[in-house]
């Protein structure tokens, strides 16, 4: 579904300029994720690499450096341009009041909205990339001194729920939940041996 991006005045469309200047110079694989974004920027806010990757039949890799073809540093700076033209946002808290009032009156919407869920998760986790992916990390893993956990706000309390989790089945975990100088203090724990595990939701914080 395409997002309908209206102008409003004395906003300027950086994305849009610079798509419309350069798209046409990319190869089609770029070109491919360019258009997508131009045509479903309120999605790709939402979106990590990996999904638009995915939806552009792509490699996060590309999806980069498609990103920085247009003049952006990475998705993050992209997702800022594109937050500052549609301006206030709606918060994460409004959307699920609104899932939920869309839901509550059919059991069977909500049931397939559930499992619907579950099936693109199965779906993206089978795919052959994906497979290998989860087989190294479970290789790293078992292999490891102890894991490292980093999250910050929503992505801590994540963080401190999947180290409950590791310890819970004899694996030593902690969790690297600060900023400044206190994370680094944090980082004092990491040793040979350990694995790295980095939390995040929507945009990579800033101390990834």
């Amino acid at each position: 579904m395409k997002s309908a991006v209206k102008k409003e005045k004395g906003k300027v469309d950086l994305f849009g300029e610079r798509y419309r200047a350069r798209a046409h110079q990319l190869s089609p694989r770029l070109r491919a994720v360019v258009s997508y974004i131009n045509d479903n920027r309120e999605v790709v806010l939402e979106h990590t690499a990996m999904e638009i990757a995915t939806a552009t039949q792509t490699s996060d890799a590309t999806v980069v450096r498609a990103i920085q073809a247009l003049g952006f540093a990475g998705l993050r700076e992209l997702k800022q341009t594109m937050e500052r033209w549609f301006g206030t946002s709606v918060t994460s808290a409004e959307k699920m009041r609104s899932t939920v009032t869309a839901l509550s009156s059919d059991v069977n919407s909500s049931i397939d909205f559930v499992l619907e869920g579950h099936q693109r998760v199965c779906e993206v986790l089978s795919r052959a990339d994906n497979r290998a992916a989860v087989a190294q990390a479970v290789a790293l893993l078992s292999d490891a001194r102890q894991v490292g956990i980093f999250g910050i706000g929503a992505s801590g309390i994540l963080a401190e729920y999947t180290a409950r989790l590791f310890s819970r089945i004899g694996l030593p975990a902690y969790v690297m939940n600060r900023t400044g100088f206190s994370l680094a203090e944090q980082l004092i724990g990491l040793q040979r041996g350990d694995v790295l595990i980095m939390m995040g939701q929507k945009s990579p914080h800033r101390e990834g």
